[in-house]
């Protein structure tokens, strides 16, 4: 554990160095982790891609500003934080009975009712405890996030897992069903190839010419208008990102 966070801020130094390659390192190592955090707050559609490619671009953006490791890791911290997210589905049932796979005993049952009840989470809770099972923080670490005692980070953290133990034994659960190896299975998925080349494809660029204003203004809560006119600039830029790339950024 040492070793990695070692490993880690080794990478982000030479990122705010401008290592291009100690960049897709980070992300490949991370990917995973900030498309799941992001992902079980408002689904995989357009908001959520918005506020993934936007974090991805912010860490570039922001090594023009930060002189120590430490900063540009709290902020790229910070930028997961900052968006409130919106449930995907707003008449989303809010019944446990209703949350519940049809065959909860299958293989994926129990995960999928998780992820749900992940899901509905009053958003405080949710993001305190996706930054622990998911981000894989400290109690220290998160608190700093929040700007609150460490206690009081551990106690709201502690009230998410009881609510996620209550509903699973509810559902019924075993008794003795561990709640951070059933969410460790759920660690599996992986971002889609299409986030991926949101990011894959221009990284290069952004460290070398800049990162389109665009991306660093956008958020999850934004309206459908807005997030519209974000996406349409986005894919106008995109387009003429790529066709300037040599075929080794690829």
């Amino acid at each position: 554990m040492t070793k990695r966070r070692f490993d880690t801020d080794v990478l982000l130094t030479q990122v705010l160095a401008g290592d291009m390659d100690a960049f897709r390192a980070f992300y490949e190592r991370y990917r995973g982790r900030v498309y799941r955090f992001i992902t079980r707050q408002c689904g995989n559609g357009d908001a959520g891609l918005a506020v993934y490619r936007s974090v991805w671009a912010q860490l570039i953006a922001d090594r023009h500003c930060c002189n120590d490791v430490k900063i540009l890791k709290q902020r790229f911290l910070a930028n997961l934080q900052r968006p409130s997210f919106k449930q995907p589905n707003r008449t989303r049932p809010k019944t446990l009975q209703a949350l519940m796979p049809k065959n909860l005993d299958e293989e994926g049952g129990w995960t999928t009712l998780l992820i749900e009840l992940i899901r509905r989470l009053p958003e405080g809770l949710r993001q305190r405890f996706l930054f622990r099972s998911e981000i894989g923080l400290s109690h220290k670490a998160i608190a700093k996030i929040f700007d609150e005692p460490p206690d009081v980070t551990r106690r709201l953290i502690e009230q998410a897992e009881r609510t996620l133990l209550s509903d699973l034994l509810k559902a019924g659960c075993n008794n003795e069903i561990s709640l951070e190896k059933l969410y460790r299975e759920t660690r599996v998925l992986k971002p889609p190839v299409s986030w991926d080349d949101e990011v894959i494809p221009v990284y290069q660029l952004w460290f070398q010419e800049g990162v389109p204003p665009v991306l660093l203004k956008t958020t999850a809560e934004g309206g459908k208008g807005g997030l519209a006119v974000v996406q349409d600039l986005w894919r106008k830029a995109i387009r003429q990102i790529r066709s300037t790339l040599p075929d080794k950024t690829m």
